[in-house]
């Protein structure tokens, strides 16, 4: 009888143990899972990984590219000439380049939605549109709607027009006043609508 109560014993104590074991690690993989999730709410990976995924303009296959296509410099500045009855000219043309100058506004781009990486998509598709952007961020409030907080001299720019245009093909949009102490000349708060 002795000896049963000493395999119960046994028997309870290594039970016992495995279940600390499994308890633990059980526990150990939960943290590691909410570390990630937690993560991933707060620092999105499009975010997270911007300057990992810029790709930047390969010049030397691009180039290669316009010869194929037979879209060289040499078409360019080769003299153009027309006829007119009795007249004959020749010019040449010029390569111009212009360069937009970027948006004089300082603008920002806040998530406010538990959605990860929508204010890197807006900010890709502004700054394809020409407009720079100093700031993204998350927001932890889920707000409904969009809105734009425009300080009061930027609320006829061209340039603030055109944002809240861009920004209203994506979003129901309601405009704002900011306050003249704002970190940024227009803030973009992005809701579920």
């Amino acid at each position: 009888m002795r000896g049963n109560k000493h395999l119960k014993i046994n028997l309870y104590s290594i039970i016992f143990s495995l279940y600390l074991i499994i308890v633990a690690v059980v526990f150990f993989y939960s943290l590691a899972f909410l570390k990630k999730n937690i993560d991933l709410v707060f620092y999105p990976i499009e975010e997270q990984s911007i300057e990992k995924n810029l790709i930047g303009l390969d010049l030397e296959n691009y180039g290669r590219l316009e010869t194929k296509l037979g879209l060289g410099k040499e078409e360019i500045d080769q003299p153009i000439s027309t006829t007119t009855e009795n007249v004959e000219t020749s010019t040449t043309s010029t390569e111009i380049i212009l360069e937009t100058p970027a948006s004089p506004l300082k603008i920002s781009v806040v998530n406010s939605t538990r959605k990860s990486g929508l204010a890197a998509q807006l900010k890709n598709k502004l700054e394809s549109s020409g407009f720079k952007i100093e700031n993204i961020s998350s927001s932890l409030e889920n707000a409904t709607t969009t809105v734009i907080l425009i300080k009061p001299e930027y609320e006829n720019d061209t340039d603030a027009k055109e944002i809240s245009a861009l920004v209203a093909e994506e979003y129901l949009v309601i405009k704002k006043s900011a306050s003249e102490t704002s970190a940024y000349d227009l803030e973009i708060i992005i809701g579920n609508k």
